[in-house]
């Protein structure tokens, strides 16, 4: 297996990545509200955007999720906030095309966008999921928004839409849940606690917390 090491130019804990192969980028976000865009083949920056210094946005930039229909696109969250960026247009604050500010109270830790990509699931720290449509052209204050909630009693590390359902969406937590939603209803439609389904052993002392979902 070959592996490459990528000099992104952080300077904080690196929170988040992904890899844009139709543009050959390595789109990645860090503790220090900085998102970083790295040429894969030449392993060099092409560009930096940080959204304290140029929104005055303070928080972490927590996770991106790209588009699956225009590849330049991508939406990323930042402390309480979701935004929508157009890589054509470049890193600057001019890239932003849609902001969905205050989401949450609690910082939000991972966002997914569902098959037809209309709506983004975000997971934040106080267990709670949002679901905001973001089909339209305004911001949150004018687009749809619900959230689901008494399913995790801690942290929601982090949420994916089902492939083969379209209407249900999975989270993960720190409380050591995996859970399946159905967010039309707002209800939990199963739930399995870790701890009792992975083997005994060193798990009584790491419990089995769910960081990431694919």
């Amino acid at each position: 297996m070959e592996t490459q090491r990528i000099n992104a130019n952080h300077n904080e804990p690196v929170l988040c990545c992904r890899l844009s192969e139709a543009r050959n980028l390595v789109i990645s976000g860090c503790e220090a509200s900085g998102l970083h865009f790295t040429d894969l083949d030449a392993n060099t920056s092409v560009g930096t955007f940080n959204f304290n210094r140029d929104l005055k946005v303070d928080g972490a930039v927590s996770s991106i999720e790209l588009s699956r229909k225009d590849d330049s696109v991508l939406y990323t969250s930042v402390g309480t906030h979701i935004y929508q960026l157009e890589i054509r247009l470049g890193t600057s604050k001019e890239s932003i095309i849609r902001r969905y500010e205050d989401i949450s109270e609690e910082e939000i830790n991972n966002v997914s966008l569902n098959d037809d990509e209309t709506r983004i699931a975000a997971g934040d720290d106080s267990g709670e999921i949002h679901i905001v449509d973001v089909s339209g052209t305004s911001n949150s204050s004018g687009n749809a928004h619900r959230v689901l909630r008494r399913g995790h009693s801690n942290i929601c590390s982090s949420v994916i839409y089902r492939k083969k359902n379209k209407n249900q969406l999975m989270s993960g937590g720190l409380d050591c849940e995996l859970i399946r939603w159905d967010p039309q209803r707002l209800k939990v439609v199963a739930k399995w606690t870790m701890p009792s389904v992975t083997a005994s052993g060193p798990e009584a002392i790491n419990p089995p917390m769910i960081h990431s979902l694919s």
